[in-house]
């Protein structure tokens, strides 16, 4: 138990570190690990694949999942309905533009 525990946090630590790191480049670059296998995608070639259509508002791809952790890339136009994560935990990092959401009764601006 205490071995998944640490490989869990190391997953963590590498997805926050690609984040950090996504600032340093002129198009952002995700590098994600599932199991023994890293990925890396550029997020231009990413959106330009999936672009969001004309009347949609909200598009969500997904960059990679498994048992225990998964990542996606949300554009979101206008808006996302208010909704809860009830079985898992969430992490935001604001790309491009800007936004809030809101954090129990809090408001937490976003800017990229």
């Amino acid at each position: 138990m205490a071995l998944k525990s640490k490989e869990r946090r190391i997953e963590v630590a590498l997805v926050f570190l690609s984040f950090v790191f996504l600032a340093c480049s002129a198009s952002p670059h995700f590098y994600l690990r599932y199991g023994h296998r890293l990925t890396e995608q550029e997020l231009d070639s990413l959106l330009a694949a999936n672009p969001l259509g004309p009347s949609e508002n909200i598009k969500a791809i997904t960059l990679g999942q498994t048992r225990e952790v998964s990542h996606h890339v949300v554009q979101v136009r206008d808006r996302e309905i208010p909704h809860i994560h009830k079985n898992h935990d969430v992490t935001v990092v604001m790309l491009r533009g800007q936004g809030y959401l809101i954090w129990e009764n809090e408001r937490v601006e976003l800017d990229a």
